[in-house]
């Protein structure tokens, strides 16, 4: 019972660490990824915007193709702390 247990523990575990290393590997390929833009966008970002905000924002805009693989990837690479509040320009 206990080698039961312990095999299929060891199968789900793998699963996930598996699972997460492909996800991790199809983020950071669509982080590569370059938005054409046909025109420049300046988009802003007031003090105190939340990423979901953020995200939502430059997926309007045309800026990233995906704000929920925008979310993802700044939280998973620990780039979240590095935003600052302001005006950017994004060009393209």
């Amino acid at each position: 019972m206990l080698r039961a247990f312990l095999t299929f523990a060891l199968l789900v575990g793998g699963g996930a660490v598996g699972g997460a290393y492909l996800g991790w590997g199809h983020l950071e390929q669509w982080s590569q990824y370059q938005v054409t833009l046909a025109e420049p966008r300046t988009v802003g970002f007031p003090r105190g915007t939340r990423l979901a905000q953020l995200a939502t924002s430059l997926e309007a805009q045309g800026v990233v193709t995906d704000a929920l693989y925008f979310r993802l990837f700044v939280r998973l690479s620990g780039r979240y702390g590095r935003f600052q509040a302001g005006n950017y320009r994004f060009e393209g």
